[in-house]
């Protein structure tokens, strides 16, 4: 209802990015940019406008998703790096940002929500994540449990990534068939 805005943050400086909102609409997450390597996670009431960063470690912080049960947030990143590039894992805490977890340390793959790109979804009963990593050309959905091996949910030769999921478990998403080099005779 466009008659109900209210702005619930005000915020100067910096790059803010995305947003997701808890499930009982009371808190929002969201992310500053501070440079190409440096960037927080906050978390807003929406009722009082308190502001709290659930971050505390210098890093690259991005896409934040919270969990169906409102008590997690996912979300993609690393430890600060004086360097540009290095990859991110897929992290998981407690929403008032303790317990702070990586859950794909071990995948030497960047995970698909890092800066911004991608997705990043929680599975319908909040048992895990749903993330489309790239690996030598292609792409395919996986799923990262909070506890437990990361499984392929498809394979192939393509770049598969989804762009929402629905609270059963469908995914929408893009297929793009493999690129085939024809050189000239």
């Amino acid at each position: 209802d466009p008659a109900a805005t209210r702005r619930v943050l005000e915020v100067k400086g910096g790059g803010w990015g995305p947003a997701d909102w808890s499930p009982d609409d009371a808190k929002l997450v969201v992310f500053e940019a501070i440079s190409v390597n440096e960037s927080y996670l906050w978390l807003v009431d929406v009722a009082t406008g308190a502001v709290k960063r659930l971050t505390g470690e210098r890093g690259t912080w991005t896409s934040p998703v919270i969990s169906p049960d409102g008590k997690l947030v996912a979300y993609a990143g690393r430890e600060y790096l004086p360097v540009v590039w290095q990859t991110g894992d897929l992290w998981v805490m407690n929403i008032d940002g303790t317990g702070h977890r990586n859950l794909t340390r071990a995948l030497d793959r960047e995970v698909g929500g890092f800066l911004g790109t991608g997705t990043i979804a929680w599975a319908p009963d909040g048992s895990g994540l749903y993330i489309s990593p790239e690996d030598r050309g292609t792409s395919n959905v996986s799923f990262v449990p909070l506890s437990g091996p990361i499984r392929a949910v498809t394979t192939g030769n393509h770049m598969l990534t989804f762009t929402s999921m629905a609270r059963t478990g469908d995914m929408a998403g893009v297929r793009i068939p493999p690129y085939e080099l024809t050189l000239p005779p």
